[in-house]
């Protein structure tokens, strides 16, 4: 009963990401005139449709994935347009100012979604959970009790591959070490004095990260109104942007793969989230929103962030990119990515067995 519940729980917030940013797509083509032939939730043989105005709505047998089928949008596409449609009805034909603001409508649903959801939490739950860097509990035989680390011993930087950071409170320390597995360096402030210990994460299999071995006191903050959980959601998602740009730089340089996770890891970790209740799966339908928004808006030329790339070089330049290059961009950016998915699915796998 609980994996079925968790599976229409998974099922409920991807279906809602994706609608919501598909939809984007479609309100701001549809604000510039572009002719939409089909609005589409889920993939596959139709289950149900309804014709409106131009456009058809429809919601398909796969209910992961969805589609705006706008006139102009591939080379060589397959969906018929009407004879008499004006040629700038097409994406490609309006200016690529507005081609980039359609292009990353997406983007921008996603991200106000999480921001909405994030308000929603802070006015009706709990505002984030205030951390400090004050160390509760070290773990035996763990690095950091072998390096020296007490707890009350209070975190006030820390130094990773060669570079220090100063540490405020836990999420200061959780952005500087995110994805870490080489040898860090704490900095200690133990009864008013300062002290360095080094010590190398090892990687823990229940959490499937690396870790030295310390944990922190935590408690949910009180809810706040809706003009204070507002630019407290801004201020939060901000951070979680910043947090990922961080991740992927480090996925950039090879570290950290290990601990991407695909469809299935994500489909893992909602059953666990399922059990907790019903706001953590709010929370986590918010962080995979901004997470969304973040994957798409990358440099990619299969993703809407590559195809604004497309878009800025005919602004700057003054005509479009050779359709041959870019359609190979296009292609072959896409096969790598189904690669990536593979890989990372296979990885997930390997963490059930």
């Amino acid at each position: 009963m609980e994996f079925i519940r968790s599976i229409v729980v998974f099922i409920l917030i991807m279906g809602v990401l994706i609608f919501v940013h598909e939809l984007g797509h479609l309100i701001a083509a549809k604000s510039f005139g572009v002719y939409c032939a089909e609005f589409a939730i889920g993939m596959g043989p139709v289950v149900y449709s309804w014709q409106g105005k131009e456009t058809k709505y429809s919601l398909r047998a796969l209910p992961l994935g969805g589609f705006v089928s706008m006139a102009g949008e591939h080379e060589g596409e397959t969906t018929i347009f009407p004879e008499s449609l004006d040629p700038s009805r097409f994406l490609n034909r309006i200016h690529p100012l507005k081609r980039m603001v359609v292009l990353s409508a997406g983007v921008f649903m996603n991200i106000v979604l999480g921001l909405l959801l994030f308000v929603l939490v802070f006015t009706l739950h709990a505002t984030p959970s205030t951390t400090s860097s004050v160390i509760a509990e070290v773990s035996v035989n763990s690095p950091a009790e072998k390096a020296g680390i007490l707890p009350e011993d209070k975190i006030i930087g820390v130094i990773v591959n060669q570079e220090e950071f100063v540490v405020d409170n836990y999420n200061d320390l959780a952005m500087a070490t995110v994805n870490n597995q080489e040898a860090l360096t704490y900095i200690i402030n133990r009864d008013g004095q300062e002290m360095r210990f080094e010590m190398q994460p090892e990687y823990n299999e229940a959490y499937q990260a690396y870790q030295v071995g310390v944990s922190f006191w935590s408690e949910p903050g009180p809810t706040v109104g809706l003009f204070e959980a507002l630019p407290m959601s801004v201020v939060y998602v901000g951070s979680m942007i910043k947090l990922i740009a961080s991740t992927l730089g480090q996925l950039f340089r090879g570290v950290g793969f290990e601990n991407m996770a695909g469809p299935i890891g994500i489909f893992r970790e909602t059953q666990t989230i399922v059990s907790y209740g019903f706001w953590p799966v709010i929370q986590l339908g918010a962080l995979l929103s901004i997470n969304l928004a973040i994957f798409n808006i990358l440099p990619i030329p299969a993703l809407d962030g590559g195809r604004i790339i497309f878009a800025l070089y005919e602004l700057v330049v003054g005509k479009p990119a050779n359709k041959k290059i870019e359609n190979a961009l296009i292609i072959g950016s896409f096969v790598l990515l189904i690669g990536l998915i593979i890989l990372v699915s296979v990885q997930d796998i390997a963490r059930l067995v």
